[in-house]
């Protein structure tokens, strides 16, 4: 696909094409997938994966959790921690307060134990998980913290804001989107805007917007404490899904020039695209990005950290990610690497929080693939010098979001937009990679061979002159200080001398 152009340029006469302003270098196409063994998965699942809308996992740092088959709604939820990796029982306890399927479940943001379940019997159920998970005979009805009731129709999503503890977002085949103060428990903002149901549903990085995917192939973006929507896209394509991409510190109201929106969808002939947009301005797109051609539901799972954009569907076993950089008036998103997974094909996929990631080992991202029987965790790692890897990469894991409210949702309903709050994950023994010590520059090999070859010379050379110089001392004092103790040829007439010689006759027997 041709690069997209946007903006104007100095003068003003042509358009500035996206690569003069970002080039193409990748930071991180060197990033490396890898799966666990067998033994290290959760196997023997009984998984209902009959829901195509959504990517029917849902995980917090420390739980996972996936629909089940059965009467009801059931759902089951596994601690993430490695000592929970094996087979799972047909008689494993169920969170089953539902009278109909759980369609869309999401953990808080806030609290790594708080699940929400939206339903088909058209509620919606939060339930405050045990710590150490669910146990005995699992939980029931009785045992939800508090159902929502309002739509009449089933709820295909639930979101949760990302600021503001206790608001969540729902959507439902009543055509309707809806906005819950869960402290109050209560319905507190109610929209009928969509001529058809919504897909997903997407806050802004503050959550003073929202938006969402409808089935008529058009993206809305919302200002849901007013009621109204602030604008729409052009008809985009089949399986629509959005994102925003959400820049740490920007400082800005949500949808700001580096905040572009991201979408993925089907188009002619099969063909699966990546698209951003301006949130301000959505005549057109910024950027097109082909992504293969198939036919399942794309989903993306976006890290604003790092600013990659991973894309993966139902039925596929590749996970691609692409590096999403934007500036006023344009954007572009780069294809940087995939990773093929181990068959079979995935059924659901969950990103882990940032704050799940081993940082000693660089991973720069955890997920879960679910297949139709289990699921398997992933690691992305980003490999660096083994000099560097006793250093804290400071340039990789920037401060992420906090496991902590901003604001409440009250404040919020009364128009507060708070920031997120941001957390290290930096540990305590390590040092930054910026703060190591400078290191002696390097020399190339042929550098020092050289050296030390012109040291032997030098040396030779030295010994030579020296031994030369000596040799000449010798021949000027032969000059003027003749030996005369060795005959002639010094001065001696050895005729002269006595010869004291003893005859053979003359020794004793």
């Amino acid at each position: 696909v041709a690069q997209a152009a946007v903006g104007a340029s100095p003068r003003g006469s042509t358009p500035r094409s996206v690569t003069s302003s970002f080039g193409s270098n990748l930071k991180y196409r060197h990033v490396a997938g890898r799966e666990n063994s067998k033994e290290r998965t959760f196997f023997n699942l009984r998984p209902d994966t009959t829901s195509m809308d959504s990517p029917l996992m849902a995980c917090s740092s420390i739980f996972w959790a996936v629909p089940w088959i059965g009467a009801g709604g059931p759902v089951y939820v596994s601690p993430v921690a490695e000592s929970a990796y094996g087979k799972v029982e047909p008689t494993a306890p169920l969170v089953n307060g539902h009278r109909a399927s759980v369609l869309a479940l999401n953990f808080s943001p806030f609290d790594p134990r708080v699940l929400a379940t939206a339903s088909d019997d058209c509620t919606v159920a939060l339930w405050y998980l045990p710590e150490d998970g669910v146990g005995g005979a699992g939980l029931g009805a009785d045992d939800a913290a508090l159902v929502l009731r309002g739509h009449t129709n089933g709820v295909r999503t639930v979101d949760w804001h990302p600021t503001a503890d206790n608001v969540l977002a729902t959507s439902s085949t009543d055509l309707s989107l809806r906005i819950w103060d869960a402290h109050a428990e209560r319905e507190a903002l109610c929209m009928r805007a969509f001529p058809d149901v919504l897909g997903n549903v997407s806050f802004g990085r503050t959550g003073a917007l929202l938006a969402t995917a409808c089935k008529d192939r058009v993206v809305r973006v919302l200002d849901p404490r007013a009621g109204e929507v602030a604008l729409e896209s052009p008809a985009v394509g089949r399986n629509l899904r959005v994102q925003w991409c959400p820049k740490p510190g920007a400082g800005a109201p949500d949808g700001g020039a580096e905040e572009p929106l991201i979408t993925v969808s089907s188009g002619t002939a099969g063909k699966r695209e990546l698209r951003l947009w301006d949130a301000r301005r959505m005549d057109t797109e910024l950027c097109k990005r082909p992504v293969d051609q198939a036919s399942g539901q794309l989903f993306t799972f976006y890290d604003e950290d790092t600013g990659l954009c991973y894309v993966a569907g139902k039925g596929d076993i590749t996970i691609r990610w692409f590096e999403i950089s934007a500036t006023e008036g344009a954007a572009i998103a780069l294809k940087s690497n995939d990773y093929q997974t181990s068959a079979p094909a995935m059924s659901g996929l969950c990103m882990l929080p940032k704050t799940a990631c081993d940082v000693r080992n660089i991973e720069v991202a955890r997920f879960l693939k679910l297949t139709t029987d289990t699921v398997l965790p992933l690691s992305f790692r980003l490999p660096r010098a083994e000099n560097l890897r006793q250093y804290f990469q400071d340039d990789v894991f920037t401060p992420t979001r906090a496991p902590e409210a901003a604001s409440t949702a009250e404040r919020w309903l009364a128009g507060e937009d708070a920031e997120p709050l941001r957390v290290s994950l930096k540990p305590e023994d390590m040092m930054n990679l910026s703060e190591k010590p400078a290191e002696a520059p390097k020399v190339a090999k042929t550098t020092v061979f050289r050296s030390e070859l012109d040291e032997a010379e030098a040396l030779a050379k030295q010994r030579e002159e020296a031994f030369n110089r000596l040799h000449s001392m010798a021949a000027v004092r032969e000059v003027y200080h003749p030996n005369k103790s060795m005959g002639v040829a010094r001065g001696v007439d050895l005729a002269t001398q006595d010869d004291e010689a003893v005859a053979d006759d003359e020794w004793d027997d």
